[in-house]
């Protein structure tokens, strides 16, 4: 019985070691985008609110909701 945990042991091991490449270059993105948001979160978010706000004005401008209607006398 000592033997078969140990060859599950070593199976286990041996995926953990393949698995370890792939889980060290995650670490390392993980880390790298960590610090780039708390360098620039907030840049980041009000880039994305700007480029929000422009593709929805762009889109609702083609549904042609209402029209802007003056009051007598201004236009």
């Amino acid at each position: 019985m000592d033997c078969r945990v140990t060859l599950e042991g070593d199976m286990l091991d041996g995926a953990k070691e393949s698995l370890s490449p792939v889980s060290a270059a995650f670490s390392k993105i993980r880390k790298a985008f960590r610090a780039f948001w708390n360098k620039n979160g907030l840049l980041t978010l009000s880039l994305l609110s700007v480029v929000t706000g422009c593709l929805l004005g762009f889109l609702l401008r083609t549904l042609e909701l209402s029209e802007l209607s003056l009051p007598e006398g201004q236009g």
